[in-house]
């Protein structure tokens, strides 16, 4: 039997939802795609509303990575294992006020048709830095300094990127702390074209979450 996991869910409007999604225990290798299993995961998080439309990606994220030392290759420090979940849906969602940030998905393998596995080395994926906060107020000034950071627009700018795109969830410990979360898309590049030429943008990012108070790994917030 299949168990997945549902990090960090988040209404980017009244009709968008996102979340992160990982397969429970080790050799992680893929994750269902097709509608019946995105219901599954919707259903589970408590929406009911009919699916319009959804995507299932892959992603990598320093969050999740248990290798956060400064000696670990940055390779490594950004984990495989996780995709990035997109649904729309054709009515809105009414509000959810959501208690945890992890939710346990099992009962589905009767539902898998299609599946999508972990991407190479050379296929474009999605890289996110995710990062918890305290306070909306400093997660509020740390979004406000990643969109008038110079060398950010800069960066940008030279590679005809769309302008960075964050958006704000809420995360909860193991003990019950709530913290403000502030989820950041760099886009979409392969390992090669990343660790290339994205050393410094993904750098400068993680630091200012870092300078405004930010946590950029979940083993630090005590998931």
């Amino acid at each position: 039997m299949s168990e997945y996991i549902i990090y960090n869910p988040a209404m980017k409007t009244s009709q968008k939802l996102s979340f992160f999604i990982g397969e429970d225990g080790l050799g992680i290798m893929s994750v269902p795609t097709n509608k019946e299993c995105i219901e599954k995961f919707v259903n589970v998080l408590g929406i009911k509303e009919k699916i319009e439309k959804y995507s299932v990606k892959n992603c990598r994220t320093f969050y999740y990575s248990e290798y956060t030392d400064e000696g670990e290759a940055i390779a490594d420090q950004w984990s495989y294992g996780v995709w990035y979940v997109q649904v729309e849906f054709a009515k809105k969602v009414e509000k959810i006020d959501w208690t945890k940030s992890k939710f346990y998905v099992d009962d589905v393998v009767a539902f898998e048709k299609e599946k999508l596995g972990v991407a190479g080395t050379e296929d474009p994926v999605l890289w996110f830095v995710i990062s918890d906060f305290k306070s909306g107020v400093d997660l509020e000034s740390a979004k406000k300094s990643l969109m008038e950071d110079d060398f950010i627009k800069n960066f940008v700018a030279e590679k005809k990127l769309k302008e960075l795109s964050s958006y704000r969830s809420v995360a909860m410990s193991l003990s019950g702390e709530k913290f403000e979360q502030l989820i950041t898309n760099l886009g979409e590049y392969s390992e090669a074209e990343f660790l290339e030429d994205c050393n410094d943008y993904r750098k400068r990012i993680m630091d200012i979450c870092v300078e405004h108070g930010g946590e950029v790994n979940f083993l630090h917030t005590n998931r």
